[in-house]
């Protein structure tokens, strides 16, 4: 048992920019940031319901785990303060909701001793993480400050954040879902305060890849990463499918079918993250750097397997793998060489840009007005009536009756 050090992960919105991530750890990669964006979404869902109900989020890999509040800003904020009504909306008027959390990094053997408790409505803990949107809060997108977020160092968690003793000899908390039980199965309890209370002392002790959401408004989000979910229009326990697109669902099997073979055969963390990247490729799937030494793994069969295993792929199969393999490829081939440049540089070159497209504007106005002049002067150059040319030859004699050639001015007929 250890005790662990904890930083500070913020997504939001501020007062001129759009949603981003305002604090991350100072070790996330790209990836990381991209498994936890898909969870802090997912937690925005239906923001409308947020008011009164803030969502309680809890979810790990083998690598971080994350605990994290989204609310209305209001709700973190002291009444009476001058900065409630500033910092509760944004330049439109309307009001913000945010993620505000604290990220662990897990090692292998080592439980959580001291863990932020599930506290329903009493946000206090969270409070102080706000306060770094003070930092970006009137950033503009010009601002070198607006493309990076602060980074945010691993430390102990003030006295504001009520912890909760982990013990892994109880066993009579609820038995939740995993990535490694159902991983297309959501797992939806009633929503109260005791039920909730124990499912997060359950996801603060499973030792393997879970994830779970608190006190959702309405009804079970269906297309979400979370595997376990209270809801407040539920009276027991249900069994539900999860709705993922078949990237997302390949994405979780494979990985399971690799974690599978990894430990059966013991191959080390080098080799196995090889057999990984070479597993999910099949399937046309990003690869996933991931091990989980130790963990137990239950007899599941993933999507993808190697072509020396006795589950063998389709040709039908395969081709469509290829197909997908071929069109990710092609979607994470960058168009442009990136450069960086200064902002003034950037700034000459959008005006360089917008300057040429005026002048090829102006030059397509000037021939279509040329064009228009032209067709006016050539309809007042015509005669507005013209006179036919009569060819005398062409008299014929009829019945003893000889036609009459007269002019269109002729007033007087004579038919003889």
């Amino acid at each position: 048992m250890s005790r662990q050090n904890w930083a500070a992960i913020v997504y939001g919105r501020s007062f001129h920019l759009d949603f981003r991530y305002i604090t991350v750890p100072h070790d996330f990669t790209d990836q990381d940031i991209t498994w936890a964006s898909a969870y802090i979404l997912a937690t925005t869902h239906q923001a409308r319901n947020l008011a009164n109900h803030p969502r309680w989020s809890l979810f790990k890999n083998n690598s971080y785990c994350i605990v994290g509040v989204t609310c209305m800003v209001r709700d973190l904020m002291e009444f009476g303060q001058d900065s409630v009504e500033v910092m509760a909306k944004d330049d439109q008027g309307r009001p913000l909701y945010v993620f505000v959390g604290y990220v662990t990094p897990l090692s292998k053997g080592k439980n959580i001793l001291n863990f932020p408790a599930y506290t329903e409505k009493h946000l206090g803990g969270f409070k102080p993480l706000y306060q770094q949107m003070e930092k970006v809060w009137l950033v503009k997108d010009y601002d070198q400050k607006s493309r990076q977020p602060l980074l945010s160092q691993y430390q102990s968690l003030n006295s504001s954040v009520e912890l909760i003793q982990v013990d892994t000899k109880i066993d009579s908390i609820p038995r939740i879902n995993s990535l490694l039980k159902q991983p297309d199965k959501i797992y939806s309890w009633c929503n109260s305060n005791q039920q909730n209370n124990q499912l997060w002392m359950a996801a603060a002790k499973c030792s393997v890849e879970t994830s779970l959401c608190l006190n959702i408004k309405a009804k079970v989000i269906s297309n979400s990463p979370f595997l376990n979910q209270t809801i407040t229009q539920l009276d027991g326990f249900t069994i539900s499918d999860r709705y993922l697109d078949a990237h997302s669902l390949a994405r979780q099997r494979g990985l399971v079918g690799f974690r599978q073979r990894a430990t059966a055969e013991g191959a080390p963390n080098g080799d196995a993250v090889k057999q990984s990247v070479a597993s999910q490729r099949v399937v046309g799937v990003p690869p996933i750097v991931a091990t989980d030494e130790g963990a137990e793994v239950p007899s599941v069969v993933g999507t993808a397997e190697p072509s020396r295993g006795s589950h063998r792929i389709s040709t039908q199969k395969l081709r469509l793998a290829s197909t997908q393999a071929n069109h990710h490829k092609q979607t994470l081939k960058p168009k442009h060489p990136q450069t960086h440049q200064s902002l003034p540089q950037i700034i000459s070159t959008r005006a360089k840009k917008d300057f040429d497209l005026t002048l090829k504007q102006a030059a397509k106005v000037t021939t279509a007005s040329q064009e228009l002049i032209n067709n006016f002067t050539n309809q007042f150059d015509q005669p507005s009536e013209i006179i036919p040319k009569i060819d005398k030859s062409s008299d014929i004699e009829n019945f003893g009756f000889k036609t009459k050639i007269h002019s269109p001015t002729t007033v007087k007929k004579d038919w003889f």
